[in-house]
């Protein structure tokens, strides 16, 4: 019996970009519940690092600053302030080396400001967060930059506002 809609055939760009895709929004699920589980945090952990995997599989540019964003993103919630930085730097490099602006380069410094937070570093948390608000505002479409900005207001910021 041959059944075409299971003959699908992926090409392995079309895989890693599913997988990169779905593990994604995997982690997203997490970073969303304020208080994590230990199994939870793992999760969260392990779904940005296969996204990272998988967008680094395609060669997007984007998609691996974007990776390197949430990875900041989840070690920071998950309590691990140095390697939030670390990815965060990740990320703000690839945008400044491609020269990326608009929604990613706010993002970036938004990476870099919670990280700093994360760290106790207020002072310099509080620089990157205003770089960020700045670059938040030059964001040309409205969608993004209202998307930027929910996202800007939303814990943890670890005392910083």
């Amino acid at each position: 019996m041959n059944d075409s809609s299971t003959d699908k055939q992926f090409s392995i760009r079309k895989a890693h970009l599913f997988f990169a895709e779905s593990c994604n929004e995997e982690a997203w699920k997490y970073v969303k519940i304020s208080e994590l589980e230990k199994e939870e945090v793992e999760s969260m952990i392990h779904a940005a690092h296969a996204a990272l995997y998988h967008w680094s599989k395609i060669g997007s540019h984007q998609g691996l600053a974007r990776a390197n964003w949430l990875l900041g993103r989840v070690y920071a919630v998950a309590g691990y302030p140095k390697i939030a930085l670390r990815y965060s730097q990740n990320c703000l490099s690839i945008c400044e080396t491609k020269h990326f602006e608009d929604r990613d380069l706010a993002f970036a410094y938004e990476a870099m400001a919670r990280a700093h937070a994360a760290d106790g570093s207020l002072l310099v948390a509080q620089e990157w967060r205003a770089k960020a608000d700045l670059a938040g505002k030059k964001i040309l479409n409205e969608k993004d930059r209202e998307a930027f900005f929910a996202e800007m207001n939303k814990e943890p910021w670890f005392g910083l506002i």
